[in-house]
């Protein structure tokens, strides 16, 4: 994404493929902060050891998510950005948590996320075990 007024500046970006969840960690055992929807762009501020997630300001609240890189396009060099340390993953929970059914473009088969995407139209209501 290219600045105005300084168009040799190009921060690095990502414009989403799909609608993806921003998750607290790079991992999707994280919680779901935010969503990116398809065609929205969001700077990234840095990534994971392996280049597999980018860390953006979160697109529906306050602070910084995670963004799975198999989701989105990318834009600029992001070989200077920083390696975030990410946080420990969740404790596993028995408790069910009630999310929404949406389809999955890239497989075409069926998942349930919590929360709803904002913007989505979801299908049956649906239980995360």
């Amino acid at each position: 994404m290219e600045l105005p007024g300084e168009p040799d500046v190009c921060m690095p970006s990502v414009t989403a493929l799909m609608n993806v969840a921003c998750r607290a960690g790079p991992d999707k055992r994280y919680k779901d902060l935010g969503f990116l929807l398809e065609g929205e762009s969001a700077l990234i501020e840095g990534r994971n050891t392996e280049t597999t997630w980018w860390w953006t300001q979160n697109p529906d609240g306050p602070g910084h998510c995670w963004i799975w890189a198999g989701a989105v396009d990318v834009e600029c060099d992001t070989s200077e950005l920083p390696v975030i340390a990410a946080p420990p993953l969740p404790e596993p929970t028995d408790e069910p948590v009630e999310g929404c059914t949406v389809r999955n473009r890239e497989t075409g088969g069926i998942d349930c996320v919590t929360p709803c995407p904002r913007g989505a139209e979801p299908g049956d209501p649906c239980t995360l075990e």
